[in-house]
């Protein structure tokens, strides 16, 4: 079989890295004979092992000012300069697809991997559950060169023939994208008993204290951790790296977080409870907190008492929230795989 899938994967946060990870796991059960590559700035780590990641920069992403907050004159700034270098950016991809001989190309979702694509005569497709142009628009608003910028940005989505739509984003502005599809939930789901997940961890079923999973990307503020334990009753706080993450959200009781995609998905295919710290001026957690309440019980904690480490009156009144009905349908890992192989066989 002839031609490499390249990925081009934002470095924002790890959301991205992470379901493109399982949709180039699903990929390569179908099609194994296929060369695979990846190409972002995001750790290795968060790719399938033999994968070759090729460390790149392409992407504008969201510039942040803390855990909590964008900062959007610094975010603008790094667009601005992305687009200033636009020519050598996207001269230099298409060389890097040429030379992987690729046949198709993945982006979730930077806007220049497009026109990349088009300039090497490869077909692409982009995968999210929003667009950076989308994201932009509230940061940019006032600046006397937003729709030259937004533009920019939506004539290299426009160079795309297809996008597949991810679950808790935007639900319009995909109208420069020939084909648009919908697709369940991109999610790691826990197949393991929670008694063996446990005994993995050195912790006792019959241990009644609550468990709480920090999933925060790079962990808590200083000190924070330290000031939730002393206001708390006796409980047993999980971070990322003991087992498996989705094993270690399937067995918490609550997961404490900032919200983004990577974590929703996570708890919404475990239906596992969510305390969270609003975040300011990233406009798809507005869509995150709508959403995803069809799914789980989560309540927002104000940044002061998150930071102060007074969460109990939180997690008491999380606690007491009668679980959604509804269940989200995940599998999307397996439904993109499929329309990137199609595409393949149709090119």
């Amino acid at each position: 079989m002839n031609g490499t899938v390249a990925f081009y994967v934002s470095g924002h946060g790890y959301g991205h890295a992470v379901r493109m990870a399982h949709v180039i796991r699903r990929f390569r059960e179908l099609d194994p004979g296929r060369s695979v590559v990846v190409r972002s700035i995001a750790p290795n780590r968060l790719f399938p092992p033999g994968v070759a990641v090729h460390p790149a920069d392409f992407d504008s992403g969201a510039v942040e000012d803390g855990p909590l907050r964008i900062d959007a004159p610094a975010t603008g700034g790094r667009l601005r300069t992305l687009l200033r270098n636009r020519a050598e950016i996207v001269a230099r991809e298409a060389s890097f697809l040429r030379n992987e001989r690729a046949a198709l190309l993945v982006a979730d979702v930077p806007f220049l991997a497009g026109e990349a694509a088009a300039v090497a005569g490869v077909p692409s497709i982009a995968i999210g559950n929003f667009t950076w142009d989308w994201i932009y628009e509230p940061l940019l608003a006032g600046d006397h060169d937003s729709p030259e910028l937004l533009g920019a940005m939506r004539e290299g989505y426009a160079m795309m023939g297809h996008f597949l739509r991810l679950p808790f984003g935007q639900s319009q502005g995909f109208e420069f994208f020939p084909y648009v599809t919908e697709a369940p939930l991109v999610a790691s789901v826990s197949r393991r008993e929670t008694g063996e997940i446990l005994r993995d961890l050195g912790v006792a079923p019959s241990d009644r204290q609550m468990r709480i999973l920090i999933g925060m990307r790079g962990g808590l503020p200083h000190g924070v951790l330290e000031r939730a334990a002393a206001r708390l009753p006796p409980a047993l706080f999980l971070e990322p790296g003991t087992v498996d993450f989705a094993d270690l959200v399937k067995v918490s009781h609550v997961v404490v977080s900032k919200l983004g995609y990577g974590i929703a998905a996570a708890c919404a295919a475990h239906r596992t409870p969510l305390l969270y710290p609003p975040r300011t001026g990233f406009r798809e957690d507005a869509l995150l907190e709508q959403q995803l309440r069809r799914y789980i019980p989560m309540r927002r904690i104000t940044e002061e008492r998150f930071l102060d480490g007074d969460w109990k009156r939180d997690l008491d009144a999380l606690a007491q929230q009668e679980p959604p009905k509804h269940q989200v349908p995940v599998g999307g890992d397996l439904v993109c795989a499929r329309i990137i192989r199609k595409t393949l066989e149709e090119t």
